[in-house]
């Protein structure tokens, strides 16, 4: 297990980025102008480095991870911070602080899902 964690609450607004293929996280300590985006998550430890080709998993749902930011492991580790993009193949344009995966459906979020990065 690389990472392993559980959604603690839900922002109002994030169901739009959701219907994009987006996933925003924060630890519980997120900032008061991103709340409504985020998906909120206990701050756990990253026990390995983050590379494409393992697994994000959702309750269950297993995704290939295609594309790794430059930061989006330290973000990871310091805030909670991710943005997890859905994708159908691999990006040349992503972002620092992000990690692509292949699928192009969110499962549904609540309280409790499991959020998980295995080898």
């Amino acid at each position: 297990m690389i990472f392993e964690t559980k959604v603690t609450g839900i922002g109002e607004e994030a169901k739009y980025f959701f219907e994009k293929g987006q996933l925003i996280t924060f630890g519980e300590h997120v900032l008061e102008t991103l709340k409504d985006f985020c998906c909120y998550i206990e701050l756990r430890p990253v026990e390995k480095k983050i590379k494409p080709g393992q697994k994000f998993v959702i309750d269950g749902n297993s995704f290939e991870i295609l594309n790794v930011g430059e930061i989006a492991e330290d973000n990871l580790k310091k805030l909670g911070h991710i943005v997890i993009k859905f994708v159908q193949e691999k990006q040349t344009d992503y972002l620092a602080g992000g990690i692509c995966v292949k699928g192009s459906k969110i499962p549904e979020l609540k309280v409790g899902t499991k959020i998980s990065i295995e080898e």
